[in-house]
């Protein structure tokens, strides 16, 4: 009878050992997701990050002004953060870095005309 509770128990704990296993096995796989999550954000916020910046010293530079296409831009420097339609004749483009907020932040504003060249540019400064 001793022997039988003892072969019980036992395999009452060998199942217990099983699935606390495959629980932190689970849970780990949740964790290496995560893991993946946050380095695609990582590229991302430095995508947008160089992004901004490239189209900031484009501007200062002249190789972004008026007249340019869209096309020549996206190319070059990438999709801006924000794409608005703002009139049925004119599209707002924003790049800003991925540390500001849209508030107070610094952002560039490309404003293209019907016919999606650049006719604007606004340059915003970060306020405190």
């Amino acid at each position: 009878m001793l022997t039988r509770c003892i072969a019980v128990s036992c395999i009452a704990c060998c199942l217990l050992c099983a699935a606390a296993s495959m629980a932190s096995a689970e849970g780990l796989d949740t964790l290496i997701e995560v893991g993946k999550s946050m380095q695609e954000i990582a590229k991302e916020t430095d995508r947008e990050t160089a992004s901004y910046k490239a189209v900031k010293q484009a501007v200062e530079t002249g190789v972004i002004k008026e007249g340019v296409n869209q096309d020549f831009i996206v190319q070059r420097f990438g999709e801006p953060v924000v794409s608005v339609s703002q009139k049925e004749d004119s599209e707002r483009w924003v790049y800003k870095p991925a540390t500001d907020d849209f508030f107070k932040g610094s952002k560039i504003y490309l404003i293209f005309g019907a016919d999606k060249m650049l006719k604007e540019i606004k340059v915003v400064e970060k306020t405190s």
